[in-house]
């Protein structure tokens, strides 16, 4: 079975919280995220929304980093640079 879902970028703008800083390019990837997770669902017979996809795009492509990975001014160690 073929299942082709496409969003618009209006709608995934919509989702995104309008204090935070997106760039394009995040935008784009969401947008191609929420597609895939929706396909994918419908194709398995799942029940699926947007906010769902979007929540599951949110997640997986929006590293927020640990508190306790969290560099302090007084460490000097560099093992959490790249």
């Amino acid at each position: 079975m073929d299942v082709t879902v496409t969003i618009s970028m209006n709608l995934v703008e919509s989702l995104v919280n309008n204090q935070a800083q997106i760039c394009s390019v995040l935008l784009i990837e969401l947008k191609h995220a929420m597609e895939l997770f929706l396909q994918n669902g419908l194709i398995r017979g799942c029940p699926v929304t947007l906010e769902g996809a979007f929540d599951f795009a949110w997640r997986d492509l929006v590293l927020e980093e640990p508190q306790s990975m969290s560099i302090s001014d007084d460490d000097t160690s560099d093992q959490y640079l790249p």
